[in-house]
């Protein structure tokens, strides 16, 4: 008797890294710059293994990725989360981290561009205070 309720694989769909793509506008101005792609999708599981990301950063962060040392001011990495269910695959907006005055920030806008609360990201700088400088290097998927 064959399988009931399962699907054949299928590839994941992949972003080029290296593309380049804006952030929506529901978020800070300070995100309204130039990002690049610099890690292939991958199942986020600090952020729950609730979506796959790809790992997005401007100039000033992509110079720091493989240098072992601090961020600086004006480093920015975002992740663009997808979420897969038995309604398939869909956008789920972006969560961004920006580096000012020696602390990051961190903003999220859900896929119709709504962004989200303060209070929300309250939760995002506690638990980033656990990673060295505050980012969490992403796994064999990511740069």
């Amino acid at each position: 008797m064959a399988a009931v309720g399962s699907s054949p694989p299928r590839a994941m769909e992949h972003e080029a890294r290296g593309a380049d793509a804006a952030v929506p506008p529901a978020l800070p101005d300070w995100v309204g710059q130039p990002m690049t792609a610099v890690s292939d999708r991958f199942l986020s599981e600090g952020h729950g293994e609730h979506f796959d990301v790809t790992v997005w950063a401007n100039a000033a962060a992509r110079d720091r990725l493989d240098a072992g040392a601090p961020y600086p001011d004006g480093a920015t990495l975002a992740e663009r989360a997808t979420t897969r269910d038995v309604r398939g695959e869909r956008p789920a907006g972006w969560l961004v981290m920006d580096k000012n005055g020696g602390t990051w920030r961190f903003a999220a806008a859900g896929a119709g561009g709504e962004g989200a609360t303060d209070a929300g990201m309250e939760a995002c700088a506690a638990c980033h205070r656990e990673a060295d400088d505050g980012v969490f290097r992403w796994g064999a998927g990511g740069k």
